[in-house]
């Protein structure tokens, strides 16, 4: 799971990103709203935790903002502020979970994971069967093609789970100069359709804007 942190102190930054990455997270650490908004892999990022005090703007305007252009975001605001009317402005705000500083790590840890599971309820049991090229969990399967088993198998054991579009295009068969970044777009969506079959839900395979694709859920290979 990718996580958003933003935090201006440098310490606190550094040590809870520390954390997170031990546990297994996938982390973007940041400074400031300004730096969260220039930061492309911020996209595909389902999980923000937003301290209040930043220097460019507020902890509760950045996930009021947030929310507003994507509500199914998971926002965990960090404070110092423990007064009764900072917690309901950040739950007014948007946010899912208000916590005090200093932040507990076992807390924290715990709420990512409950958050995570809640993501992928079936993805632990998720099987591609290479040589059926069937797509499985215990429940029901979906039938792929040549192409979109080469594809998903690719995503699944590629670094951080992303390829690059000219990637994508070469397990589809075809160079870039041949296939175009309109026509991997239908191709993806096609096949993101046939997991949606097993897992009910959306940006199975995320687009990073400009970049390529990032799988966001574990695939056992068989």
């Amino acid at each position: 799971m990718k996580v958003v942190l933003v935090e201006d102190h440098q310490n606190l930054r550094e040590v809870l990103t520390e954390i997170l990455i031990d546990e297994g997270f996938e982390v973007i650490s940041l400074e400031s709203a300004e730096d969260l908004d220039d930061e492309p892999d911020t996209h595909s990022a389902d999980t923000f935790i937003l301290d209040v005090n930043l220097p460019d703007e507020s902890g509760f305007s950045l996930a009021q903002r947030l929310k507003a252009s994507r509500p199914d975001i998971y926002v965990i605001i960090i404070s110092a502020r423990t007064q009764t009317k900072d917690k309901v402005t950040g739950y007014l705000s948007g946010a899912d979970v208000y916590l005090t500083k200093p932040v507990d790590p076992p807390e924290l840890i715990t709420l990512l994971r409950v958050r995570e599971s809640k993501n992928n309820p079936q993805s632990d049991s998720l099987c591609l069967d290479l040589k059926k090229q069937e797509l499985f969990n215990e429940e029901q399967s979906v039938t792929l093609t040549r192409l979109e088993t080469q594809v998903l198998s690719a995503l699944a054991k590629a670094d951080r789970n992303f390829l690059e579009h000219w990637q994508l295009m070469e397990h589809f068969g075809a160079p870039e100069a041949d296939m175009g970044i309109a026509t991997l777009q239908m191709r993806i969506s096609r096949l993101r359709k046939k997991i949606q079959k097993i897992i009910p839900q959306d940006e199975l395979i995320s687009s990073e804007r400009g970049l390529g694709y990032r799988l966001a859920f574990p695939i056992k290979i068989i």
